[in-house]
């Protein structure tokens, strides 16, 4: 279901490779990490494949499909496809069609029927379209030079703050549907970067950027690193 929404996703947003465009023309951290990601998954089905451990291709690529490309990648594109210039979005289409079909070829083995039936939608848009089937596509390499260990870091520290505040939420027992404001403190550039990502993985209504979040018993506060966030959401402290 999660591979069949992503795919949906993707056509409906027009995610493709347009001719004339070089994606290394835009570096943004979310799709460097996602290739890379892509390399890296590569490499280990290529091992457990090798030593004909089935069960270990398919947690692996159940991890990679749910966990990184899914759970996290679709959601980040968004925020790239509403806030970035044309450049960015369209590296952003470029990066999200030929994931999705190199997932479908790498999933071909233990998905046969989904994955033929994704491939008659996704394979035209990712310039795929000489292949009739996905059958008769070549199935994926690995490439360990497409890992970014720099991107890697950046998507682990955003990781980390998304948890927290959505950990802030949940403790605070606050509906999805309810966007509250953020207060954060820290290394400013990288907060700046994340700003509208967080914005949109944990339903806020504005993130602001300080010097210092005051201390403030009445409001929920995490510290991540040396990154401070605070809910300005007042607490009774006599229910509490």
């Amino acid at each position: 279901t999660k591979l069949w929404n992503a795919a949906r996703f993707a056509e409906m947003n027009d995610c493709r490779l347009t001719p004339g465009f070089d994606p290394k023309s835009v570096t943004l951290t979310a799709n460097k990490w996602i290739v890379g990601e892509t390399g890296r998954v590569r490499e280990e089905l290529d091992a457990v494949l090798t030593a004909y451990r089935f069960n270990d291709a398919a947690n692996a690529l159940y991890a990679f499909v749910w966990g990184r490309v899914c759970d996290w990648y679709v959601e980040l594109s968004k925020v790239q496809l509403q806030n970035g210039n044309e450049q960015e979005v369209r590296a952003t289409r470029r990066t999200l069609a030929r994931v999705l079909e190199t997932v479908l070829r790498l999933a071909h083995p233990l998905l046969p029927f989904i994955t033929e039936e994704l491939w008659q939608a996704l394979a035209p848009i990712a310039g795929r379209k000489t292949h009739d089937s996905v059958m008769l596509a070549a199935y994926p390499q690995a490439q360990a030079e497409r890992i970014d260990p720099e991107s890697e870091d950046r998507v682990q520290q955003l990781k980390h703050l998304a948890y927290a505040c959505r950990n802030l939420r949940g403790e605070m027992n606050l509906s999805p549907a309810l966007r509250v404001p953020l207060l954060a403190s820290g290394n400013s550039q990288a907060l700046t970067r994340f700003a509208p990502y967080l914005k949109a993985l944990c339903k806020l209504s504005e993130m602001q950027i300080v010097d210092e979040v005051p201390a403030d018993a009445s409001a929920p506060t995490a510290v991540v690193g040396e990154t401070k966030l605070m809910l300005q959401v007042q607490i009774d402290l006599a229910v509490e």
